[in-house]
């Protein structure tokens, strides 16, 4: 999420509204809108220290397709969260095409691809159950699945194709 709170005394971020379930600290904090830069850097920070621990680990990243409940930026929940999601994905599109082994599971976009009452709950918000056993189905399979990894030979190019093919496969399960 790129809405964040930064605590005025220590810099340190939160993810949620100083308050939130009876929490306190409304006047410790700020909200700050992070930027495509920040997220950068943090993402590939992130990347680099797994690589300092394994650097051959294959990485996946993903946006939530949980939409946001309210925002505290003034702009209506809808564009403040799309403009949110928008700024992970590109980032971590960027992160994906620098960095080797790095994969993106398109989790938000092969929800938000099939259309609000095929992907969602009631609530607008929630992902169907169905949905997120489809998405993570196909992302397993072609990750970890032994059968599928190995038939093309090398593991890794084999995953990107099958994780390609899986979006319109998980699309269609979605559109039925």
């Amino acid at each position: 999420m790129t809405e964040v709170f930064i605590n005025k005394a220590s810099g340190k971020i939160a993810a949620q509204k100083p308050l939130y379930r009876g929490g306190g600290g409304m006047q410790e904090t700020t909200l700050h809108i992070s930027s495509f830069q920040e997220n950068y850097a943090n993402v590939m920070a992130t990347v680099d220290m797994v690589r300092q621990h394994k650097s051959d680990a294959p990485i996946i990243l993903t946006v939530s397709p949980v939409a946001l409940a309210w925002t505290f930026q003034g702009a209506d929940v809808v564009t403040a969260n799309t403009e949110g999601r928008s700024v992970l994905r590109a980032v971590l599109g960027q992160a994906c095409r620098e960095r080797e082994n790095v994969h993106y599971l398109p989790s938000f976009d092969l929800v938000t691809y099939g259309g609000l009452t095929r992907s969602y709950e009631k609530d607008l918000r929630h992902v169907k159950k169905s949905v997120v056993d489809d998405i993570v189905e196909q992302s397993f399979n072609a990750c970890f699945a032994p059968s599928q990894a190995s038939s093309c030979g090398t593991p890794v190019p084999c995953r990107r194709a099958i994780l390609s093919s899986c979006r319109w496969r998980v699309a269609a399960a979605i559109q039925r």
